[in-house]
């Protein structure tokens, strides 16, 4: 029995250690925080216009399905493998609706010559893996063969937004829908009520000046002299705490105010993937 038991203790040991070690293997997987709602492509190959296509249509998409395509462009995955790369990404950002598992995902590493398109759980059926291989052959077609330096960005764009639209077409034949490419993404902050960090330090420092001068009218009574509302050597006045906690310089992955033309990524609720999928090398 003991002896059973000490099996059972090690065995155990060793699956939680074999789990951190493939855990670590697929590590620096990109913050959904970073992407453009439905984009995020490091090598800039996608143009605005591009973006609001494929964004504009995932809404749609969004809205009539719960269906969602999600295209991530990489300069490299390190020492990551593709497919497993992949299906942590698809994981950790819940593509997909939550009941439905109806996510895509279009990677490629531009760097590594490689694509993968990963189906979420509710989406193999109508995108099996013989439709994923053959939507990858129509993608590299387009891509200069043998190149890895992504400046032919005409080129690689072209390939992209190909089987961006063939993924897309397996959406409307499946769900037998029509997909308006006019509608705007909610979530997030749009254009008109976005504030960058300028503004919001514009704001504070306004806010500084005016208490600065009501505590200026704050004298007290009698013939003492005034006792300042902050110390000489305080800069703000403690109403802000001295401004300690703030940090101008510097930014973190995927936190604050984004300034950019970035939609602060999306709330996908899905994320299953049953490892299915094709893709290759150009």
């Amino acid at each position: 029995m003991k002896l059973k038991k000490g099996l059972i203790l090690v065995l155990s040991m060793v699956l939680m250690f074999a789990s951190s070690a493939f855990a670590y293997s697929i590590g620096n997987i990109v913050d959904k925080s970073e992407s453009d709602y439905n984009v995020y492509d490091e090598m800039n190959i996608l143009t605005e216009q591009n973006r609001a296509y494929i964004n504009n249509t995932n809404e749609d998409l969004k809205n009539k399905t719960g269906g969602q395509i999600v295209i991530v462009v990489l300069k490299s995955l390190g020492e990551n493998n593709i497919n497993e790369y992949a299906t942590e990404l698809f994981s950790q950002w819940g593509i997909g609706d939550e009941k439905e598992d109806n996510g895509a995902l279009l990677l490629i590493s531009i760097g590594d010559g490689e694509i993968w398109i990963e189906p979420g759980y509710g989406t193999e059926g109508f995108i099996p893996d013989i439709t994923a291989k053959q939507i990858y052959r129509n993608i590299v077609s387009y891509f200069p063969a043998g190149d890895t330096t992504g400046e032919n960005k005409e080129a690689y764009r072209a390939g992209i937004m190909e089987g961006y639209n063939e993924i897309l077409s397996c959406y409307i034949e499946e769900y037998n829908i029509t997909i308006d490419e006019s509608v705007k993404p909610k979530n997030g902050l749009s254009e008109e009520s976005e504030f960058n960090f300028s503004e919001i330090v514009k704001i504070m420092l306004v806010l500084i000046v005016v208490i600065s001068i009501v505590s200026s009218f704050n004298k007290p009574k009698g013939g003492r002299k005034n006792k300042k509302f902050y110390d000489d050597d305080d800069f703000f006045p403690p109403f802000f705490g001295g401004f300690g906690g703030f940090s101008g310089g510097g930014h973190s992955r995927g936190g604050g105010f984004s300034g950019g033309s970035r939609g602060g990524g999306f709330s996908g609720g899905g994320g299953r993937s049953g490892g299915g999928g094709a893709g290759g090398k150009w």
